[in-house]
C-alpha cells in the first residue's frame, strides 16, 4: 500500500515571494499488526495459543522469549519453565519490505508435578493398594482408580475385590489452576481354581494312584 502526500514549498525575501514548488512524497504504509494470547491460566508445560489478528497478507515471524520462533499464522507454544516472557509478532509486507510488530509480556506459571507410584501393579485375588504422590503444599489432588470411584486424599487406598486392568489416573491442580496428569494400569487375576478326578478311591499300599485333572 502507498499512501502520496504532496508538500508545497513556499519562499519569500524581502517581501517577494518565489514560485511555490510542489513536491510529491509517497509513504509505503507498514503492516497492521496485533494479536492475542488465547489460553487462561497461562501454565509451563501446558500449550498457549496464540491468535493472529492481522491480516493474513503479510510475512511473519513471532519470537516467544525463550529462545524459539515460529512463522505460523496462530501458533501454540510450550514454556517448559515459569517466567516472565515477551512475545513479539513482526508483520513484513512482502511488496515494500515494510515491517511493524505488536509485543506482549506473559506470565506463565509452574505446573504442578503429577506423580505416584503403588506398592503393587499387578497381583491375585483381593488387593489392597496404596497409592503414594509427591507432596506439594500448593496442589489438590482427585483420583480415579478405574473401578467408578475416586478420592481427594494425598495418599488413599483402595481394596480392589475383583480381577481386571484398572486405569487409575491422578489429576493435581495448584492455585494458579494449573494441571498436571498421570495415568497407570493395574492388573488383577483371580486366583486359580485347580479340580481333579481320582478314579479309584481305594488301593493297596504300593499301588500307584492316577489323578486326572479336571481344572
Amino acid at each position: 500500500n502507498v499512501e502520496i502526500i504532496n508538500y508545497v514549498l513556499s519562499a519569500s525575501a524581502n517581501g517577494c515571494f518565489a514560485p511555490n514548488d510542489t513536491i510529491q512524497v509517497s509513504v509505503l504504509v507498514p503492516p497492521t499488526v496485533n494479536f492475542a494470547v488465547n489460553t487462561n491460566p497461562l501454565c509451563s508445560n501446558t500449550p498457549i495459543s496464540f491468535m493472529n489478528q492481522s491480516p493474513p497478507i503479510y510475512q511473519f515471524n513471532w519470537t516467544f522469549g525463550d529462545g524459539t520462533n515460529s512463522t505460523t499464522y496462530s501458533p501454540t507454544h510450550s514454556y517448559p519453565n515459569s517466567g516472565n516472557y515477551l512475545v513479539i509478532l513482526e508483520a513484513t509486507n512482502q511488496n515494500n519490505n515494510c515491517t511493524a510488530s505488536d509485543s506482549a509480556l506473559i506470565a506463565v506459571n509452574k505446573s504442578p508435578n503429577a506423580t505416584f507410584f503403588t506398592n503393587d501393579t499387578t497381583g491375585c485375588g483381593d488387593l489392597n493398594a496404596t497409592f503414594f504422590t509427591n507432596y506439594q503444599p500448593d496442589a489438590t489432588y482427585l483420583w480415579d482408580f478405574g473401578n467408578g470411584q475416586s478420592s481427594v486424599l494425598t495418599n488413599p487406598s483402595l481394596n480392589y475385590t475383583s480381577a481386571g486392568t484398572y486405569t487409575v489416573t491422578l489429576t493435581a491442580t495448584n492455585q494458579y489452576g494449573c494441571i498436571s496428569s498421570l495415568q497407570r494400569d493395574l492388573s488383577f487375576y483371580d486366583y486359580a481354581a485347580a479340580s481333579y478326578d481320582i478314579p479309584i478311591t481305594e488301593s493297596c499300599s504300593g499301588n500307584e494312584l492316577i489323578f486326572n485333572s479336571t481344572s
